[in-house]
């Protein structure tokens, strides 16, 4: 799948992706996008964030999907994990 394909399958036109930090704000090797309307979260590892940067047309991605349970101090929400097919074998 390329980017675009993902973003139509998850319906989120437009990702914002900000690198996340630790508590300490040191930045971490993830990228991110939050959709507070919708609750839903996409992330990226530094590798595929910058695979994609360097040709939006990569057709060799995948996505991950789990629904993240409520806490007493945050609703559910649904989180994207964009991997490529080397990571989504890792995983298994």
């Amino acid at each position: 799948m390329t980017i675009a394909q993902i973003k139509a399958q998850i319906n989120q036109p437009y990702l914002n992706m900000e690198q996340q930090t630790n508590e300490l704000k040191v930045p971490q090797p993830w990228y991110s996008h939050w959709d507070n309307d919708n609750r839903v979260r996409v992330t990226m590892h530094a590798e595929v964030y910058n695979a994609i940067l360097n040709n939006r047309e990569l057709d060799r991605l995948a996505v991950k999907k789990a629904v993240v349970p409520a806490t007493p101090d945050r609703a559910e929400y649904t989180r994207y994990v964009v991997i490529t097919p080397r990571q989504l074998a890792a995983t298994f």
